[in-house]
């Protein structure tokens, strides 16, 4: 199991734009779908807390917030979701037109 834990100040206190903060994510997307593609022990990856309003006073500054911005977060996301569940699943329901 490989964890990622990104810890930066700014991040904590939402300096980081939502480009950077793509960027991060996307590093970490890849080196995670290398690892599931070539048989590693990192499969997949979580967030902490993904929302789409501020917790106010439960929020601990590693929230991501849906509304900030294009959903370009949301795109690498659902990316994300995508190759993995390609890699060597088949869908878990199949939908056939009657």
């Amino acid at each position: 199991m490989a964890i990622f834990w990104i810890h930066d100040p700014a991040y904590q206190t939402l300096e980081l734009c939502l480009e950077e903060r793509n960027k991060i994510f996307k590093r970490v997307y890849d080196v995670i779908y290398v690892s599931a593609r070539t048989g590693g022990s990192c499969a997949g990856g979580v967030f902490w807390q993904l929302t789409t309003n501020r917790t106010g006073p439960l929020g601990d500054g590693y929230e991501v917030f849906m509304q900030q911005g294009p959903n370009t977060t949301a795109r690498l996301i659902a990316e994300q979701s995508i190759k993995l569940r390609n890699l060597k699943y088949p869908p878990l329901v199949t939908y056939r037109a009657t």
